[in-house]
């Protein structure tokens, strides 16, 4: 069987270490808005999981600028971050009336744009807004409005390239014409040839046109009544999900989340680099890879001797050894003392999805044992979990979401945070 993972190491570094980190130029130096566009799978998950990354480095932007320590960054977040709508919006079969192109109110940097794309399962691409108008197609409508048509804006695109500064990145380029709105008569062809003449002659030669592999790709992203002008920062490695899957590990047991969306729990937990993880229920340890990858220090316990064994071959195949702390087989019931044996009191984050309808432990049921686990969360962290049913638990709610598994099978993944 082929395993993938010989240098998953280095996976989460793939957009990092490419040729557009010595192409950015002076990119930082001008204001613009980003945009993100999200893979569509789920109808709330890919912005969730958005809305966490950008908390966890918009924070740290933040930082860097020196904000007072008692700024809100769930907050800032919420008012900054804006989710486009459309009637026909492609993409987004569970929920129609939902674009996947969200704008967020902010210039972050192309590097923090790479880390958030870099960690994420399920936002695709990390864009910085050029130009953006509204339009309208319908040509009776046009009578009664000051709105513009879609070929209209297009002109004021040629026109704009034309006349504004251009920022100074360099290599090659390819032009894009995405479509997320399926009614949209805008044609593409022309449009990508014109808007790629246009900034070749504008940069001088410093970007040349490669349509097969591009060192920047520019799009022009079509919603209904409204139209982006694009530049890609960032883009989603997508193999790593597909090659990675849980029947390509080292060992494998049926009923495992799927990596991306693994990658998504683990991310709705806020954690940092270097932040303490533990799994008290971490099966074949596909939580605790996902959290390993993006540089988390790994605690697992299971009550099965076989599901810990094969979380240890796991993360040595991934390479993630000098991620763990400890990974032992343990009932859940005796957490504390586990962790205060690693000395420690407390961690930074937890995450699991414990086995269903099975025993999990030798005493106590599962709210019970959560109830102990809890204790073990410090103050302001995240506990991210998925189970059969609605838990509640002696934490703050801060999200909920449904995932239909099969017929007779929900997952409810939680997200609670510890206030007191």
């Amino acid at each position: 069987m082929e395993i993938l993972s010989n240098n998953t190491n280095n996976i989460t570094n793939n957009i990092t270490n490419n040729k557009l980190e010595n192409k950015i130029g002076n990119l930082n130096e001008f204001n613009y808005k980003t945009a993100f566009l999200l893979s569509g799978e789920h109808i709330e998950l890919p912005f969730a999981e958005l809305k966490a990354l950008l908390e966890i480095n918009s924070k740290s932007e933040k930082q860097d600028k020196k904000i007072n320590k008692d700024f809100n960054i769930q907050k800032y977040v919420k008012e900054n971050l804006f989710c486009n709508f459309s009637d026909n919006a492609l993409h987004n079969k569970e929920n129609p009336n939902k674009s996947n192109y969200v704008i967020y109110n902010e210039n972050l940097s192309c590097e923090t744009l790479i880390k958030i794309i870099n960690r994420a399962g399920y936002v695709n691409e990390a864009h910085k807004v050029l130009y953006e108008a509204e339009y309208i197609e319908e040509s009776d409508e046009l009578q009664k409005t000051e709105l513009k048509s879609a070929e209209d804006i297009i002109n004021n695109i040629y026109e704009l390239l034309q006349n504004i500064e251009f920022p100074q990145i360099s290599g090659s380029f390819a032009v894009r014409v995405q479509k997320l709105y399926k009614n949209s008569k805008l044609k593409t062809m022309p449009v990508e040839r014109r808007i790629g003449s246009i900034i070749t002659q504008k940069m001088n030669g410093n970007l040349k046109v490669d349509l097969k592999n591009p060192d920047w790709i520019i799009k022009v992203i079509v919603l209904k009544n409204k139209i982006y002008l694009s530049l890609v920062v960032s883009k989603r490695d997508v193999e790593y999900f597909e090659h990675n899957r849980p029947h390509m590990r080292a060992y494998f047991h049926p009923g495992c989340i799927l990596p991306k969306l693994a990658r998504c729990i683990v991310n709705l937990s806020r954690v940092n680099e270097n932040d303490v993880l533990y799994d008290p229920f971490c099966g074949t340890g596909g939580f605790l890879i996902e959290a390993g990858l993006i540089g988390c220090k790994l605690i697992g316990s299971d009550i099965d001797y076989n599901m810990v064994n094969g979380t240890k071959l796991n993360l040595e195949t991934y390479e993630l050894n000098d991620k763990v702390i400890c990974i032992k087989q343990l009932d859940a019931n005796e957490a504390e003392s586990y962790i205060n044996s690693l000395g420690l009191t407390e961690v930074d984050a937890m995450i699991t999805d414990p086995p269903y309808g099975i025993s999990t432990s030798k005493k106590g049921d599962m709210s019970e044992i959560f109830d102990k686990l809890c204790f073990l969360l410090k103050k302001g962290g995240y506990m991210s979990f998925a189970a059969p049913c609605i838990m509640d638990l002696n934490l703050e709610l801060v999200e909920l979401y449904s995932i239909k598994v099969h017929k007779s099978l929900t997952r409810y993944i939680h997200v609670y945070k510890k206030v007191n």
